[in-house]
């Protein structure tokens, strides 16, 4: 698992994103993006593979981003699910599976509560059809 991280890192680097934010969290923020359908993606793989403390990372990306990298995992998560359930191909267990979630009852539990619907009322439904509660 760290050998996917530390190659979305370094794909991140190459890509040369630049913005305000320290590059560390840059950087951290497109693995976030890239691996969020990775059931291990931690923050502790994504500290060892910073090369900083699980407890500094965590203070460098609150400070620069305002929110935890948890908080932003599951959006992430959140936003892929929706669009999964959209285009209405796939279970809800699938896309809970494909998007990082490993119990489909936990990720209902946070559908429900990012969307106000359950996953299967955005099923099969185009993303602009249904607007977020």
């Amino acid at each position: 698992q760290l050998r996917v991280i530390l190659a979305a890192l370094g794909e991140a680097l190459e890509a040369g994103e630049e913005d305000d934010l320290d590059p560390r969290v840059t950087r951290i923020v497109a693995v976030l993006h890239k691996e969020f359908h990775n059931p291990d993606l931690s923050i502790a793989l994504l500290a060892a593979a910073a090369r900083v403390s699980p407890a500094h990372l965590f203070d460098l990306f609150k400070s620069a981003t305002g929110g935890t990298i948890h908080r932003m995992l599951t959006e992430i998560r959140l936003e892929n699910a929706r669009a999964l359930l959209g285009d209405g191909r796939y279970r809800i267990r699938e896309v809970a599976t494909m998007t990082g979630w490993r119990h489909p009852l936990y990720f209902s539990a946070a559908f429900r509560k990012r969307y106000g619907a359950a996953p299967s009322v955005f099923r099969g439904k185009r993303p602009g059809v249904i607007r977020a509660l």
